[in-house]
């Protein structure tokens, strides 16, 4: 019985430690899954905002539901107008990345990932 306490204990730190449940990347491997997407007309990346040190990205695609959160740790990247996380999608920016890449191109905003990093709304 007090393996199964301990067992529980240790499993309920885990997941504390990863309770925002987006998964910490490097500015390198934040681009390398932005040039990957299912469907064009699905797939978008969005800036969550910024806390704790780090930087908040929700991409969507297929298949529908389909979503990945990621943080990138803010001394990797420059985002050029900061604001704080929010769970908000209405708040949430969208990112120049992905099949938006090519939206951002005909407007001539750029479309780093790693670098200074602009958003297309």
């Amino acid at each position: 019985m007090r393996f199964l306490a301990l067992l529980l204990h240790l499993v309920g730190l885990a997941a504390c430690n990863e309770k925002d449940g987006a998964t910490v990347v490097g500015c390198q491997q934040l681009a390398e899954r932005s040039v990957k997407w299912q469907e064009p007309k699905v797939a978008l990346w969005s800036y969550q905002g910024t806390t704790k040190g780090y930087h908040y990205f929700h991409f969507v695609d297929l298949p529908v539901g389909h979503y990945e959160q990621y943080k990138v740790p803010e001394k990797e990247m420059h985002i050029v107008a900061p604001f704080p996380f929010a769970t908000d999608q209405n708040k949430w920016r969208v990112l120049p990345w992905g099949p938006a890449k090519y939206e951002a191109e005909k407007k001539g905003i750029p479309h780093n990932v790693c670098g200074d990093v602009y958003f297309l709304n």
